[in-house]
């Protein structure tokens, strides 16, 4: 584990050289563990060498839960704090693109609540409208390089693509594309300092470097 650690280490180390230089290296991570650790220790860094912003923004990040259609029709798969996102319109006056929170779960029924909205059953008969996420904050800073995770056809912008955010403005993100993020609401985002092999296959870079350590060994075989 100590030699793992150093070559993490030594990996953050070399990418920190290449963004000296204005280049931004594509990271690929086997595992997710391995990718969460290489951003910690990567932003950690860039703070240090001036790079990135000192002062963090929290922002709500929504990963997907990975439920069937028939688990999205059962009320008990569903918990308080999670957040439903409609994709298309549904009963109920569900709009596309709108966000729920999930407040509690009674009598079989899921209740949801946007802010500026009242509680009001979630459509569960309609599974295929929307998806569930779960909640986590994402620190964010001047600076930050992040993940787009969801297509988001409306601000042009799509799962995979890795953008720079230039400035904040309150709870607005504006990125290097000149696209403008609305953090009041959960974010489909994710820290973009290393992509796993399948995704680093659409991206096209100056350099790219890998963490491929010996507990990946398995993950390493089934990509051959």
């Amino acid at each position: 584990r100590d030699t793992e650690a150093q070559a993490l280490q030594q990996l953050v180390e070399d990418s920190i050289s290449f963004y000296k230089k204005g280049q931004d290296p594509l990271v690929i991570a086997l595992r997710h563990s391995h990718g969460d650790a290489i951003a910690a220790a990567t932003r950690q860094r860039l703070k240090a060498e001036g790079l990135l912003d000192a002062e963090d923004h929290p922002v709500t990040r929504l990963e997907r839960v990975d439920l069937t259609d028939t688990q999205r029709s059962d009320p008990v798969c569903y918990q308080p704090g999670q957040v439903v996102q409609f994709h298309r319109l549904a009963e109920g006056g569900f709009k596309s693109g709108k966000q729920y929170e999930v407040k509690r779960v009674h009598a079989g029924r899921v209740m949801v609540q946007t802010r500026d909205d009242k509680e009001k059953p979630l459509p569960l008969h309609q599974p295929k409208a929307f998806q569930v996420y779960r909640q986590t904050i994402l620190p964010i800073a001047v600076g930050e390089r992040v993940m787009v995770t969801q297509n988001n056809a409306r601000r042009g912008l799509y799962n995979g693509d890795l953008v720079k955010v230039q400035k904040i403005e309150g709870h607005l993100l504006h990125l290097d594309n000149h696209r403008v993020l609305d953090a009041s609401q959960g974010l489909h985002l994710r820290q973009g300092y290393s992509v796993s092999s399948q995704a680093s296959q659409g991206h096209q870079c100056d350099v790219t470097l890998a963490f491929l350590p010996a507990s990946a060994e398995n993950q390493i075989d089934a990509k051959q």
